[in-house]
C-alpha cells in the first residue's frame, strides 16, 4: 500500500500529527526449487544483501507503521 493513501485516510478521518512509514527490514521468501541451482543461489545472495544493507521500500518492507492521533 502506498504510503500517501495511508495519510489521506487519516486525515479524511479527522486524525492529527499523523505519521506513515515502513518498519522493519525488508524480506524474500525462498522456496526450495527444483530447477536451476544458480538461479536459487542468486536469490539466496539477494536475501543476504538485503539482510545487510536494508532498505525500507513498499515492496518489500513486511510492516507499516501508523501513528496518529484522534
Amino acid at each position: 500500500m502506498k504510503l500517501s493513501t495511508l495519510r489521506k485516510i487519516a486525515a479524511d478521518l479527522g486524525l492529527t500529527n499523523i505519521s506513515v512509514e515502513y518498519s522493519r527490514k525488508p524480506m524474500v521468501w525462498l522456496e526450495p526449487a527444483a530447477g536451476s541451482k544458480l538461479l536459487h543461489k542468486l536469490i539466496k545472495l539477494f536475501s543476504h544483501f538485503l539482510k545487510l544493507f536494508p532498505v525500507k521500500c513498499r515492496l518489500l518492507s513486511p510492516y507499516i507503521i501508523v501513528y496518529a492521533e484522534r
